[in-house]
């Protein structure tokens, strides 16, 4: 599994709550969709608006964000946070299950960056992340 956070800080809170509001309209109608890009497709088998129930407590937490679950098993999940008056964050989370045949083993050795690069490009097109934070890269990569 390869998996990295992408963190784009300190921006407008307006349209940053919009883009996760648009989301969670679309949480419907993106199961079941297909996105390909380059060599590579994926399908949305669960897009949700995901809960956090406390194992201590039992508390719950509701719209902790905007999560897809590929086919696959890969993920994308878009959260906000820091809506406050010195901006927000949008985290960007992605993670891709892959297979490679026995061959081309070596594959799993490649950076993240490489392997998750098509289903990055799906996660930023599907949300218009760069439009409503007016990014075009992120703050912060881990």
């Amino acid at each position: 599994m390869q998996t990295n956070q992408y963190d784009y800080e300190n921006c407008a809170a307006e349209p940053c709550s919009e883009m996760i509001s648009v989301l969670r309209g679309q949480t419907a109608s993106l199961t079941d969709q297909s996105f390909t890009e380059g060599s590579k497709t994926y399908t949305v088998a669960k897009a949700d608006d995901f809960s956090y129930t406390d194992p201590i407590d039992g508390s719950v937490a509701t719209q902790q964000g905007i999560r897809l679950i590929m086919t696959d098993g890969s993920r994308v999940i878009y959260r906000l946070s820091g809506t406050g008056s010195s901006g927000a964050t949008v985290r960007l989370y992605v993670e891709s299950y892959e297979r490679f045949p026995q061959r081309e083993a070596d594959l799993y050795l490649q950076d993240s960056q490489v392997v998750l690069k098509p289903l990055l490009t799906i996660a930023l097109n599907v949300a218009k992340l760069e439009h409503y934070t007016g990014r075009s890269s992120p703050t912060v990569i881990t």
